[in-house]
């Protein structure tokens, strides 16, 4: 039964949106225990927020946000077009139209969230004050 459900491409296409979700939450959680309780281990977490999470969570989003646009298409040229649609993927790899999908989808997310890598600088008030 498992093998039949995961052969759609649709299917297949979910689990790549439930997993940038799923980053997207990660990242939404560590967030939010940084902002209401502290950094979790003070430096490192700080660092981490600043240089990472903070752009993964940008990128979890867009890649979230297009992914649904491609379910939308996916669907779209199956039922508007039902025997064009099968003939395309009969004797094909479903993995590899699924990665026709995805690969631009990252791309897009990658660099439409490029400038958030410059947004966050961490400055140490304490030795700015000092010196």
């Amino acid at each position: 039964m498992h093998v039949i459900y995961f052969c759609s491409i649709f299917n297949r296409i979910l689990v790549f949106l439930a997993v940038f979700d799923n980053i997207f939450l990660f990242c939404s959680i560590l967030e939010g225990i940084r902002k209401n309780f502290g950094p979790l281990h003070q430096i490192a977490h700080v660092y981490a927020f600043a240089y990472f999470l903070y752009q993964l969570q940008s990128m979890a989003i867009v890649s979230s946000i297009f992914t649904t646009v491609v379910l939308a298409l996916e669907r779209c040229l199956a039922v508007a077009k039902p025997i064009e649609y099968h003939n395309a993927i009969q004797g094909t790899n479903p993995w590899r139209r699924v990665i026709h999908y995805i690969v631009p989808v990252i791309v897009i997310s990658i660099t439409f969230t490029t400038p958030k890598y410059f947004e966050i600088d961490v400055v140490d008030l304490e030795r700015k004050v000092q010196s």
